[in-house]
């Protein structure tokens, strides 16, 4: 498309303040952090108003048509991010026109995962592995990885931890999956049935802290599992409310059963 110059529009999601931001720039085409003279504008919570878009307009020294047809653009973009849950929406290059027009020549929009499942004419355009899938409608905070230690654990802390205890040890994750906190005996069982199915994943490592969740469940749960059949070996830290009793619903299943989360962790990479 002819042009005869190139401007920057975004509209961002700003987590820090809470609010989403308008970036703008008569200098398109290149990266967002490259941009010189850039204008940066917290919009309203509720929608940007008219005064704000014609201060990005006024500092951007758009007049005219030209400032009337960036005006509509701005308000399309805003509502487009409001709408579909943006955390970026991005025209980039913005073109102008030899006849004083406006173009978007290429553009970029980054969704809200956290915010699919409100949209679900998105859900062609995300194909969906079948374990984050399945994860997803148990509502787990799950993510694939590549390794061969599924990591399963309550609280996302707890979890992240048991991930960097695993690779300190040399070990490989293979994912990492958190209960939340409060799970019961059938949340557990179906935690421990997904990532037991992952095909990556060769062993199971379990690191519980019972507090609102009870130890009890977590035994009852796995333990349900294990009479399934098919079950690939667990290495479990479980600690907490009614530890005892957990242990003792454990005691006579094949869980590798440790005091401490580094000691799990060490065994199970040491099984490899």
């Amino acid at each position: 498309v002819p042009h005869e110059a190139e401007m920057y529009l975004s509209i961002t999601l700003d987590r820090g303040a809470r609010a989403f931001v308008v970036i703008s720039s008569k200098a398109g085409g290149v990266e967002v952090e490259s941009l010189k003279g850039r204008v940066v504008r917290k919009i309203s919570n509720r929608g940007i108003t008219k005064a704000e878009a014609r201060s990005v307009a006024k500092k951007l020294h758009l007049s005219g048509e030209k400032r009337g047809r960036f005006l509509r653009i701005l308000a399309n973009l805003e509502r487009l991010s409001r709408e579909k849950e943006c955390e970026l929406a991005e025209i980039n290059p913005l073109a102008v026109t030899k006849s004083g027009g406006l173009k978007a020549l290429d553009a970029k929009v980054i969704l809200d995962d956290n915010a699919l499942f409100r949209h679900p004419e998105f859900s062609k355009l995300h194909p969906e592995d079948e374990f984050e899938g399945e994860a997803s409608r148990q509502g787990f905070a799950f993510v694939r990885l590549e390794g061969n230690i599924a990591v399963v654990g309550n609280g996302a802390g707890l979890v992240l931890s048991t991930l960097d205890l695993v690779a300190d040890a040399g070990g490989n994750p293979a994912c990492f999956l958190d209960l939340g906190g409060g799970a019961q005996r059938e949340r557990v069982e179906a935690a421990v049935n997904l990532v037991n199915k992952l095909p990556n994943a060769d062993r199971i490592l379990v690191n519980i802290f019972g507090g609102i969740t009870r130890t009890t469940d977590v035994a009852e749960g796995i333990k349900s599992v294990i009479e399934q059949g098919g079950m690939k070996p667990i290495y479990a830290r479980i600690s907490g409310v009614e530890e005892r009793e957990a242990r003792e619903i454990l005691t006579k299943t094949p869980v590798h059963l440790y005091p401490s989360p580094l000691e799990a962790v060490e065994a199970a990479v040491r099984s490899q």
